[in-house]
């Protein structure tokens, strides 16, 4: 009998090619030498093992077409269990996982079973007999010297167990089950936040099931690059040659930074693994942080590492796209090479290229090196990375061991909730152990995730100390307009008279109720001249909604032209935008400070411009929006507020107070808020709870929503015609999910996900509520200026 993995393939080539796919993912993962030895026998077994169950008869009738055969023609459970009874069998007391060693074999059962699923709780997943298991091995008996010849051929190490494993299986059934039984106790005597075998698992099946997909799809392995700290300085000279002869502050201030940064990771002990690079904004810190990873990469190599991956992480899609841009003119001149930058968040297209265009591949393998990060840079969200490292999702998983060793740039670090500080403490330390991974937290607003004493900061020097930094900054000033709430009536005149006093200025709320009633005020106020002055912002909007009112705002501000733009926290972190004056709500201190950012932005204009603080609570309405959106934490900024402007004589606080005033607000958050949401989940991910895990979410969702699509233009329009065409309506599955991979994420450039509160007495239309092209003309349920239309009265109308 020929034994095949795939119609087109032979078994033994499969598995043979998953075993070299697995070893060469290996070589490029940093790892100790002493455990080296441990990582290679258990990836060689869990790939030469992986397929067993493909050696019967019914798998191979399967595979022909003959879909009369059932649940015999399983094949991940047998092969789970020839699996445990090798690793069994091949107990060495020479291991560096001594503490491992007894449970190894329940372990490798637990990965080969779920290859083709997802992870499931490790206590729940008890060994034990099926059904069909007595016909699988009565058939591997019947076929045994023909197995045995085949399996010769790829790993003659394994056929002398093959025989043992028939006569011996119940015997080691029992023995499974009995290793599980001691499973629980094996947990409670593990130390706190002990994730060394949680890693293990989930890094090991990511290197198996994704050596597995890559196989089988016959793709190319992707070789690593070089890439040279230079070529952030000859981006510099390519592209801000004309504003360096200017040699302004903020040129002058970008250049020390650079140079600072550069010297320190030049000569930072490579054994450090937690960095912090904190700045103020816009001084410079995406090149200067890209070009420090490179540098940081470079030695790494030079003493022997494998090529580290850089991983670029911010908090929002709707920053990504500029800072991806960045990066691929850094690295590629802006040509198309994924292998080099790959950009990766659920708006992102399916587009994996080479800079020549050759080898043009099939969608459904350029989604496969997507997802896999098959990448030297690759940019992406905290959602992506989180999600991930906290996964039981096959799909999410096969990444993972891409991340392992590598170069982490946490962009505006300060908007990971304080809730997770801990977890993302503790998973952060876990790989830096395991893997010697690097993690640089890049923010203007440093949040105290890790102790100074377990860092090394990237801008600090003797002559330029770090706080030099911002106390030479001189752009802004936080003026707190009233300690107490005020109403909104009370709230929008107090507004309106501070823009009234500049040419520009950005208003941020924190609820799109609140955010729609301050812009037809001030629409009502400005007059017949709204349209042209008066702009709108939030998640409220369609994606492609946003990015037009964004063109429309920066082409009046680059023009010196009269702008007042209403908006929710959307702006807050990474917008390129300078007004000369932002008016915000309460809300966090790392918020205001971000918001802080938006306003004379490059330091152009001498003198400091205002950072209005208005606290705001509607009247009759339980809490104020910031407490409703932040809890606590906008309190606790206001506290912090109170304080520095009684230091500075009931004032404004200047800028030079804004690093220290940070500093106190964080020491208040640690002292009065737990901690629990972050121990929980490292508790679940220490006992690989792994279907507990699968409800984590970074960022919450409050109620259940429903996928509104909005005709909002004509490409809208087409775009959904193609949906219900080619998707929708094409009969043939292979075709269909084709057709959706090429249309998926330009659809999500005009939808939203609304509350279902607010999508009444709406059908649904191949899974969205439609909104037509004349319901957008005349303002129904989608406004042409501030977008869906809700009840302004609820309170929950957030957004994050």
């Amino acid at each position: 009998m020929r034994f095949r993995s795939h119609p087109e393939r032979e078994l033994s080539d499969h598995v043979q090619d998953v075993h070299r796919r697995v070893l060469s993912m290996l070589e490029r993962t940093p790892i100790e030498e002493a455990e080296r030895d441990a990582w290679t026998r258990l990836l060689r077994l869990l790939a030469s093992c992986h397929d067993f169950g493909k050696y019967t008869s019914f798998f191979q009738k399967h595979l022909a077409g003959d879909r009369s055969i059932g649940k015999e023609s399983y094949h991940s459970l047998l092969g789970a269990l020839f699996g445990s009874y090798v690793r069994e069998q091949s107990w060495s007391s020479a291991t560096d996982w001594k503490q491992l060693e007894y449970y190894l074999p329940l372990i490798v059962y637990f990965i080969i079973v779920q290859h083709h699923s997802h992870l499931r709780d490790f206590a729940d997943t008890v060994p034990s007999k099926q059904n069909y298991l007595a016909a699988q091995l009565q058939d591997i008996t019947h076929n045994l010297r023909e197995i045995e010849q085949d399996l010769h051929q790829s790993f003659p190490d394994l056929t002398p167990h093959l025989l043992a494993f028939l006569d011996h299986f119940e015997e080691h059934m029992n023995q499974l089950s009995g290793k599980h039984n001691f499973v629980p106790r094996f947990f409670r005597q593990l130390p706190e936040y002990d994730l060394s075998l949680a890693l293990m698992v989930q890094v090991a099946f990511s290197f198996l099931i994704d050596a597995d997909k890559h196989s089988a799809a016959e793709n190319d392995s992707v070789p690593p690059s070089q890439l040279s700290p230079e070529l952030v300085e000859a981006y510099r000279i390519r592209q801000f040659a004309k504003a360096a002869e200017k040699n302004d502050a903020m040129v002058v201030k970008r250049n020390l930074v650079k140079q600072i940064v550069t010297e320190n990771v030049s000569r930072i002990e490579l054994s450090r693994s937690f960095h912090t690079f904190t700045s103020p904004t816009g001084t410079g810190k995406t090149l200067a942080a890209l070009e420090g990873a490179l540098l940081l990469r470079d030695r790494l190599s030079k003493q022997g590492s494998p090529p580290r991956r850089i991983i670029y992480v911010l908090p929002f899609t709707s920053i990504i796209d500029q800072n991806y841009a960045v990066i691929q003119n850094v690295i590629t001149q802006g040509k198309t090479n994924s292998q080099l930058v790959l950009k990766h968040h659920y708006m992102s297209e399916i587009e994996y290229g080479k800079t020549d265009g050759t080898d043009e591949l099939s969608l459904d393998r350029q989604l496969m090196f997507i997802e896999s990060w098959e990448s030297e840079v690759i940019v992406t969200t905290y959602v992506q990375l989180l999600h991930t490292m906290l996964s039981n999702q096959n799909r999410q998983l096969k990444k993972l061991h891409n991340l392992a060793g590598s170069i982490v740039i946490l962009d505006e670090v300060q908007n990971i909730p304080f809730a997770y500080w801990l977890l993302t403490e503790q998973l952060c330390k876990a790989y830096s152990k395991q893997f010697d991974n690097k993690w640089i937290l890049l923010t203007a607003t440093q949040p105290k995730i890790f102790s100074d004493s377990d860092t090394v900061e990237w801008l600090d020097h003797l002559e330029y100390p770090n706080t030099s930094f911002f106390d030479e900054m001189n752009r802004t000033e936080i003026r707190l307009l009233s300690e107490h709430y005020l109403e909104l009536e009370e709230w929008l005149e107090a507004a309106y008279a501070e823009a009234e006093k500049v040419p520009s200025v950005l208003i941020i709320v924190n609820t799109i109720a609140t955010s729609t009633q301050v812009y037809d005020y001030f629409c009502e106020r400005i007059g017949e001249d709204s349209d042209e002055i008066v702009y709108y912002l939030s998640a409220n909007l369609i994606f492609e909604h946003r990015k037009k009112v964004l063109k429309r705002v920066r082409q009046r501000l680059d023009n010196g032209l009269p702008v007042i733009l209403v908006s929710t926290q959307v702006v807050e972190a990474g917008v390129d935008v300078d007004f000369h004056c932002v008016i915000r709500d309460l809300g966090p201190m790392d918020s205001i400070i971000q918001a802080a950012g938006r306003c004379n932005r490059h330091g152009r204009r001498l003198s400091p411009e205002p950072v209005v603080i208005i606290p705001l609570q509607k009247a009759g309405s339980r809490k104020a929006d910031s407490a409703i959106v932040y809890g606590q934490d906008a309190y606790i900024a206001l506290e912090t507020m109170r304080e520095f402007r009684a230091e500075y004589g009931g004032s404004a606080i200047p800028e030079k107070a804004y690093q220290e005033m940070v500093d106190s607000y964080y020491e208040k958050l640690l002292y009065l808020k737990e901690n629990g949401e972050s121990r929980k989940r490292l508790s679940q991910l220490q006992k690989l709870e792994f279907d507990k895990l699968s409800d984590f979410s970074l960022i919450p969702k409050k109620n259940r929503t429903i996928a509104v699509y909005v005709q909002y233009n004509w490409k809208a329009v087409w775009l959904w015609n193609y949906y219900v065409e080619h998707v929708c309506k094409e009969k043939d599955l292979n075709r269909r999910r084709e057709n959706y991979l090429r249309c998926k994420t330009k659809l999500r450039q005009f939808q939203m996900d609304v509350d279902c509160r607010f999508v009444r007495n709406r059908e649904l239309e191949y899974g969205f509520v439609l909104i037509r092209p004349e319901w957008v003309e005349a303002d129904q349920y989608y406004d042409r200026r501030t977008g869906w239309i809700r009840d302004p009265n609820d309170e929950e109308a957030f957004i994050w």
